[in-house]
């Protein structure tokens, strides 16, 4: 007896000598080779049976001289497989192959390397859906300084004509900044109205300031000549004073 696909020996005693036969390849049902015995007058059969069944060694030797052999007794033997029946000569072609470690260990490592890497992205995904959304940092709405304002009211005289309430808002916003902001000038008494503009109008820093300003504003006959004046002051101060705003200290008398 031998299992399929191993080797099986079986001696027996014959007195011419025998070889295997010339007609078997490796498809062959059985396979045979001859050697030497370990005693006078015995030779060794070595086989490899491919396909479970009983079968004669005498099929598959011959012997060395050709002629027919005589007197040799049937060499039976038998091979065991514990493949499917009339699985063929293909010792790995089995349709029903059992999914084991043995058979699927490079599919188990690259299912266990897959699982290392997304256990990790599965956790900080989940974290990063669970995390509260942020707060919103509330919007700082920042103050316009009295600079802010006569800026901006310079940018509308220059580009159209102001309105009674806008001429007004520019003058006191002008006069404002140039007392150094002290004060509100829209609710201060008028004596203390007249006595800085009248400083303002002494003062050679901003006396051609104020007298265009008030040419433009006041005068029925300055008409676009007197607005032409005054955008040019105005745009001057602008450029020397508004572009660096100066932050002075309340009451810090007249700006020069």
């Amino acid at each position: 007896r031998a299992a399929r696909g191993l080797a099986g020996v079986v001696e027996v005693a014959y007195e011419a000598d025998l070889r295997a036969k010339a007609s078997q390849t490796p498809v062959s049902e059985v396979m045979v080779r001859v050697a030497p015995g370990t005693k006078a007058g015995v030779q060794r059969i070595e086989f490899v049976g491919a396909v479970a069944g009983e079968f004669d060694l005498r099929d598959y030797v011959e012997r060395v001289d050709g002629r027919a052999m005589t007197g040799l007794a049937p060499i039976p033997v038998i091979v065991e497989s514990s493949l499917p029946a009339g699985h063929g000569t293909d010792l790995f072609g089995s349709s029903e192959s059992a999914f084991t470690w043995r058979t699927h260990y490079r599919g188990i490592l690259w299912g266990g390397a897959v699982l290392w890497v997304a256990v990790p992205i599965v956790v900080l995904a989940v974290r990063a859906a669970r995390r509260p959304a942020p707060t919103p940092h509330p919007e700082v709405v920042r103050q316009l300084t009295l600079e802010d304002q006569l800026r901006e009211a310079i940018e509308v005289a220059r580009d159209r004509p102001l309105t009674v309430q806008e001429r007004g808002r520019l003058e006191l916003l002008v006069m404002r900044v140039l007392t150094g902001g002290g004060g509100d000038t829209d609710r201060s008494e008028p004596q203390s109205v007249a006595l800085a503009i009248a400083a303002a109008r002494q003062e050679p820093g901003t006396r051609d300031l104020v007298l265009a300003v008030e040419r433009w504003l006041h005068s029925p006959e300055g008409g676009a000549a007197a607005h032409g004046d005054a955008t040019a002051a105005l745009e001057a101060f602008r450029r020397s004073r508004l572009e660096t705003p100066v932050v002075e200290a309340p009451g810090a008398g007249v700006a020069s």
